[in-house]
């Protein structure tokens, strides 16, 4: 604690902390900050401490309670504190938004401006009003996290996605892929047709150009069903406010080549582009959406006169929709699919959020964020010589990812597991290994020399004592030679 005296000067001042929460217990509350002078500044040398209970909702806000006292004299600061909060926000590079681990993007709740910093470009204002993720099987089966009908005199938002089992934010600056990372997990538990299905929303991010105004949102969504879901599409809601004094000049469009769902200003705001493209396989959706649907040239979705889960349904499965929206207050959706997820399968989408300062930056960024992708996850299909051997050093991702583990009471082995594949082009030395999120190895699961060719191991999810491994974020390194390689997985049980 920090103070600093405005007022005359004060000797044996004091500092207590105090709160009023279920969930913690202050167990250093007190300590001695001695003679401030007027305008002096001090750092208190004893911390003031607390704990936090381990059954502590994510989410929940903790009100404490600073009281400075000397003599006769005492005053009071407030300030909160949020346990494990639902959302965080990714900065690392030219582009930065907050990310949640309930659908949203942007703002936690768009409501409250103090729960996100929206979507920033270089530093700028917010650019941004609503994000989030609208996933579904049919117009009946929706479940999203942006606004929806009509209630009175106010639209309400939808909340149909929670945390996940293990799902907490977190932002990892470095992170074992990239300058920057975050993950969250959710489940569509809350929505009146649930479709059972389970989010991992990752972001990675770089600081160098030519990567520094993008960063990548990788979804992998696990079918928790042992029901096959058909004609599944999943995409992202973006309200853009590009303001120059007015949203009434924005516009919306799209690169169809590129995947490429855009937003700028034609009037006096600033001159920024921002956009959204889909670089994982599969087809490309997207829906120009006029906001009022009282604007002039107001054709397709509006949003004011409630946002119905029809329309949601048609913004991320109709193809090219709305082709352009504006000069008005506008939205786009940009979604992949149709996809078809066996029960407890699992299947990835790959978008990446950019901006620029004209459209030929924004293309060209979009052709980067492309590349980084193919870089870090696009599947490589081993090229062979004439011999029929691969041509390259290559790890592959593990399949299935999330993977579940199950492990029997009785006899304490484990079921199932992850196949995890690689390739050498000639005989090396391999070792391969799983690591937790702290770095700390968790297995050895090869560790010997391999001859040219396509190989495979399996991961059963145990530890090298033979215990099951807890849900979570690993990673798996790969050593051949001088190759070196990474890669993510997920344990769930």
């Amino acid at each position: 604690v920090t103070l600093r005296n405005y007022l005359t000067p004060v000797v044996n001042a004091t500092v207590t902390l105090s709160e009023n929460d279920n969930f913690v217990t202050v167990t250093t509350a007190n300590a001695a900050v001695g003679a401030l002078g007027t305008l002096q500044e001090t750092t208190v040398a004893t911390p003031l401490q607390f704990s936090v209970a381990g059954n502590a909702p994510s989410g929940h806000p903790i009100d404490f309670t600073l009281t400075i006292s000397s003599g006769s004299y005492s005053d009071a600061d407030r300030f909160t504190v949020t346990v494990l909060p639902t959302f965080g926000s990714v900065s690392v590079n030219n582009v930065a938004t907050t990310v949640t681990n309930i659908g949203r993007l942007g703002f936690a709740d768009p409501s409250n401006s103090l729960d996100g910093i929206g979507f920033r470009f270089k530093n700028g204002t917010s650019l941004l009003f609503e994000g989030g993720v609208i996933a579904g099987a049919g117009p009946t089966q929706i479940s999203n996290a942006v606004r929806g009908l009509i209630a009175g005199n106010s639209q309400g938002y939808d909340k149909d996605f929670t945390i996940a089992t293990g799902g907490d934010l977190r932002v990892m600056t470095p992170g074992a892929l990239s300058d920057q990372e975050s993950i969250g997990i959710f489940e569509d538990k809350a929505a009146n047709s649930p479709m059972q299905i389970r989010v991992i929303q990752e972001t990675f991010a770089r600081k160098e150009a030519p990567a520094d105004d993008f960063f990548l949102l990788r979804y992998t969504i696990e079918n928790q069903s042992e029901n096959p879901l058909t004609g599944f599409h999943f995409g992202i809601f973006y309200d853009w406010d590009i303001d120059g004094g007015s949203f009434a000049t924005n516009v919306t469009t799209n690169d169809v080549s590129r995947k490429l769902g855009y937003a700028y200003d034609s009037g006096s705001g600033p001159k920024t582009y921002v956009g959204m493209s889909l670089v994982s396989q599969g087809d490309f959706n997207y829906e120009g959406i006029f906001n009022d649907p009282n604007a002039p040239g107001f054709t397709g979705i509006g949003l004011h006169d409630g946002f119905t889960d029809t329309e949601k349904w048609q913004s991320i499965s109709g193809g090219i929709g709305l082709n352009q929206a504006g000069p008005a207050d506008v939205s786009f959706v940009v979604a992949a699919g149709p996809f078809d997820i066996a029960g407890r399968a699992t299947i990835e989408v790959g978008f990446a959020l950019l901006a620029g300062e004209n459209l030929a930056d924004l293309q060209a960024n979009a052709d980067a964020a492309q590349q980084f992708w193919n870089e870090l996850f696009a599947t490589k299909v081993a090229e062979k010589n004439e011999a029929g051997l691969p041509q390259a050093f290559a790890l592959q991702q593990n399949y299935p990812n999330p993977f579940r583990s199950e492990i029997n009471t009785e006899s304490k082995i484990a079921g199932a597991g992850t196949v995890i594949g690689f390739q050498l082009p000639k005989a090396e030395h391999v070792e391969l290994e799983i690591y937790d999120v702290l770095g700390r190895k968790i297995r050895t699961l090869l560790q010997d020399r391999r001859n040219a060719g396509v190989h495979s191991v399996i991961w059963d999810g145990l530890n090298e004592l033979g215990e099951p491994a807890h849900n979570g974020i690993y990673f798996y390194r790969m050593r051949a030679g001088s190759f070196v390689q990474t890669r993510k997985l997920v344990l769930v049980r």
